[in-house]
Formats: structure tokens, C-alpha cells, sequence
């Protein structure tokens, strides 16, 4: 931008040489663009544009570190929706997420998840408090950042007017803002790019918490496992179809709980995995946005769930090195391929609990009663 004014980043070898000359490190190429954010994200980074690399990081580093203190209190907030969580218990958590290997990943990369992660969490938290333009703001916000949070609109819809409408607000004035700032080059670039880059990174070993991940590793020829057969069509195929599947249950889930006191918190929660489950690309790093559905199956759920609860996050814990070193040395057999896949059957787990126990109301059942609907006495036993 410095040099040539708004427009797409350049792709490639170009792209490794320009930031060799800005003191960026270079990355390996294997053919697909690494532009799978929505270019409403580059508003929020755009004023570190003028610093020197070093420095715009550590600006990214110390903003990282207060979203996790966000985190940390909308997760206490969660669990005790209640009481005002205590400074010291605050701090703690966020010690300990510090140390958590998904956070080590962001904090390592750069990444959005922690500041993604904040933003859901927060919503939830807003949309339990009866606040539902508060929590379709911050819905909102957290799809001008990743592409996927985009689906919880299809709770929003359904659940609360006010919250849908606040969240396709944000949105708008967001993509209208980039437009007239960056120009159409970079949405152009962003749906040109997208398929190849998916199709590309899909099997990469990173790829710890996407569904597609699994299939692509079973199903594509790729440099970095053997697959079973190289069907790449029926690859697409399963994540599709994977997908469709998952939002067509929370759909079915939230439209025949329609009216009906309690469960919402674990309805929403199930809704909350969806931005991993139906990210093609999830590096294992975005888990973090799984830690606010924990928490409410943990809260919320029987005591067998709270178990299951503590099982996923347990797995979802295994840093990404140490399931590499489980699959083995690069290009992975295929059975091995499905090691790097146990985040996302974690996330489908996690999500398949939180739909399947909404049998009874819940113990804040009374904060879920939806604040568009007029309020009427619930019926007797």
C-alpha cells in the first residue's frame, strides 16, 4: 500500500520478495494464496500498515494478550452468569489459557482466533443477558474477521429480530467501509482465490480441526499424504454434504424448540462450533473458539456431558507437533492421515452433545426466554 497506493497484496514469489525488503519473514508456496480473511479484516490491522514489521507485531502481540483477558472474563461470565467474577479468578484463567497450546499457536502466528474467539464468547454472554443488539453487534463483528461466524445469522434469524438485524448492520457497514477504502480488488481476489486455496491447504498437517481436512487427506493427492484414492470431486462432496448436514440439524434443532423455555444456552452453544465445522481451512489454533460451547455443556449439561466436556477439551489440548508425531514422517499413509483429524471429531462431538441434550430446562432457563417475544405465562406441569 506504502508503494502503489489500495489494492490486492501481491501473490508469490513477488509477494516473498517484497517482504524480505520490509524485514517480514518469507512463506513457503504451494501454489494457492493464503487470502482467506474477508477484507473487511484488513481495516482492523490497517493502521500498523506504517510500522515497521517488528514493531506492528508486538502491537498485534500486546492486542492479542488483552483479547484474551476478554476471553477469560466473558468465560467466567459464562459459567457464572450470576455473580461478577473475581479479578484473581480472572487472571488465573488467563494464565492458564496463556499456557494452553491452541493460544501458544496464535500467539506464536498471529493469528484472529483469540480476538475471534472473545467476540463469540462476549455475544453469548450479551444474548443471555437479554442484550440482543449487543450480541448481534459483536456476532457481527467477529464475521468482518473470519468469514464463518457469518452462520450464526441463521440463529439470530430465528431466535431474535433485533440481534439478526444488529449483526447485519455491523457486516454491511463493514464490507461498504472496505469497499470504498481498498477498492474491489481485494473482494475480487478473496472469491477468485478462495476455492484454490482451500482445495490447496485442505490436507495440509495443520489442518487439525476441519472436517475437510480429513476428507482431503483421505481423497486428494497432495504433498503431504498418501490418499486412499485420489477422488478429489468426492472429497468436496463429503465436506459438503458434512457441512449441509451439520447446519440442516441446528436448524431443525432451533426451529422445533421454537418458543419452548430453557436449553437456548446450549442450542446457541451448538450453534458456536459451527464456524469450526464448517471452515474448510482450521488450523488448530481456532479451537479457542470452542472454549465458550465447553463451558456451557460444562455448566449446563448432565453430569455424564460434564464428563464429555472434559474429555473434548482434553483432546482438543494435543498441540498440533505431537499429533504430527504420531501420524509419522511426510507423505502420511492414510490411516495416518486420520490422526490430524481428532480436533474436528472433537468439534463434531462437542456439537452433537450440546444438540442432543435439550431434553429439560436448564438452570438459568429463565435468561433464555427470547426478548423479542411478548411475555406470557408459561404453561403448568
Amino acid at each position: 500500500r506504502l508503494e502503489e497506493g489500495r489494492g490486492p497484496s501481491h501473490d508469490g514469489e513477488d509477494g516473498n520478495r517484497r517482504a524480505a525488503r520490509y524485514g517480514a519473514p518469507e512463506v513457503a508456496l504451494y501454489g494457492a494464496p493464503y487470502y482467506v480473511h474477508p477484507p473487511t479484516a484488513t481495516l482492523a490491522v490497517l493502521p500498523l500498515g506504517g510500522l515497521p514489521f517488528g514493531a506492528a507485531a508486538l502491537v498485534w502481540a500486546a492486542a492479542s494478550v488483552v483479547a484474551l483477558g476478554w476471553l477469560a472474563l466473558s468465560l467466567f461470565g459464562i459459567w457464572r452468569p450470576d455473580a461478577p467474577p473475581k479479578a484473581t479468578h480472572v487472571a488465573l484463567l488467563m494464565l492458564g489459557l496463556a499456557a494452553w497450546p491452541p493460544t501458544l499457536y496464535c500467539l506464536e502466528k498471529g493469528q484472529w482466533s483469540i480476538w475471534v474467539a472473545a467476540l463469540l464468547a462476549a455475544g453469548f454472554r450479551a444474548f443471555e443477558a437479554k442484550r440482543p443488539r449487543g450480541a448481534g453487534a459483536l456476532f457481527g463483528i467477529a464475521a468482518t474477521l473470519k468469514v464463518t461466524p457469518a452462520v450464526l445469522i441463521g440463529f439470530l434469524l430465528m431466535r431474535s429480530r433485533r440481534a439478526a438485524a444488529a449483526m447485519l448492520a455491523v457486516t454491511g457497514c463493514a464490507a461498504l467501509a472496505s469497499l470504498a477504502i481498498l477498492g474491489p480488488g481485494a473482494w475480487r481476489q478473496l472469491f477468485a482465490g478462495s476455492a484454490s486455496n482451500a482445495a490447496i491447504w485442505a490436507p495440509w498437517l495443520g489442518n487439525t480441526a476441519s472436517l475437510d481436512g480429513i476428507f482431503a487427506r483421505l481423497l486428494t493427492s497432495n504433498p503431504f499424504t498418501q490418499p486412499l484414492v485420489a477422488a478429489p470431486a468426492l472429497s468436496r462432496a463429503a465436506f459438503g454434504l458434512s457441512a449441509l448436514a451439520l447446519l440442516a440439524a441446528a436448524i431443525w434443532r432451533t426451529q422445533r424448540r421454537r418458543g419452548a423455555p430453557g436449553s437456548d444456552a446450549r442450542l446457541l452453544a451448538g450453534w458456536l462450533t459451527l464456524p469450526v465445522l464448517l471452515n474448510p481451512l482450521g488450523w488448530s489454533h481456532v479451537v479457542l473458539l470452542l472454549l465458550a460451547p465447553l463451558t456451557v455443556l460444562a455448566r449446563d449439561g448432565s453430569p455424564r456431558s460434564r464428563i464429555v466436556a472434559g474429555l473434548l477439551f482434553s483432546i482438543l489440548t494435543i498441540p498440533r507437533q505431537r499429533l504430527a508425531d504420531w501420524a509419522g514422517p511426510i507423505p502420511l499413509p492414510a490411516p495416518a492421515g486420520l490422526i490430524l483429524g481428532v480436533h474436528a471429531m472433537a468439534a463434531v462431538a462437542l456439537y452433537a452433545v450440546l444438540l442432543a441434550d435439550l431434553s429439560g430446562p436448564d438452570r438459568h432457563s429463565d435468561r433464555w426466554r427470547s426478548p423479542d417475544q411478548v411475555s406470557a405465562p408459561l404453561p403448568s406441569a
